[in-house]
């Protein structure tokens, strides 16, 4: 069982390290906010089906263009717009590996999902920015920047190197 201590001292050391390694200039603020808090799943949907640039995936959505579940077309909907319903993290490898890797949980979806919303509760976050931070260390993607393509080199390796140093 992982102790709420840990939880606290990964999530601050990301921060610190993301501060550290960030490309220069770069403000990360806009990063850990969604561009519009949702605050119901309703609202979520609302601002998903009236954003022009949504309007080509709704046949994925609500079709049955893809073999997936309503569950599973309800989590891609959430993970993967940044449409503002800031309480979903996204369970990606990004997040898979490094939970995992650090032994918060289980590398699968659901326990890194468990364990990223523990995350933010014990540090008094948003799920959404716990993510965020550890997705931007692992992608190296600043896509909010107008920097060249928008990326530097991944740090997910030398942060789960440093992190376990703190366990």
């Amino acid at each position: 069982m992982v102790d709420n201590n840990q939880y606290k001292k990964i999530y601050t050391y990301a921060l610190g390290f993301l501060e550290k390694n960030k490309p220069e200039g770069i403000n990360l603020a806009p990063y850990y906010e969604a561009d519009s808090k949702c605050t119901t799943l309703e609202g979520v949907f609302k601002r998903f089906v009236i954003s022009a640039q949504n309007y080509h995936f709704i046949p994925n959505v609500i079709g049955t263009t893809r073999n997936i579940s309503r569950k599973e077309k309800v989590e891609e909907i959430l993970r993967n717009y940044d449409i503002g319903y800031v309480s979903y993290p996204k369970p990606d490898v990004h997040l898979m590996d490094v939970f995992a890797e650090l032994g918060l949980c289980k590398h699968e979806p659901l326990d890194t999902f468990e364990a990223v919303v523990k995350m933010a509760e014990v540090c008094g976050e948003t799920p959404y920015k716990v993510d965020k931070v550890f997705w931007l260390i692992c992608s190296g993607k600043y896509y909010k920047d107008d920097m060249e393509n928008n990326k530097v080199r991944p740090l997910k390796r030398e942060f789960i190197v440093e992190a376990k140093g703190l366990l």
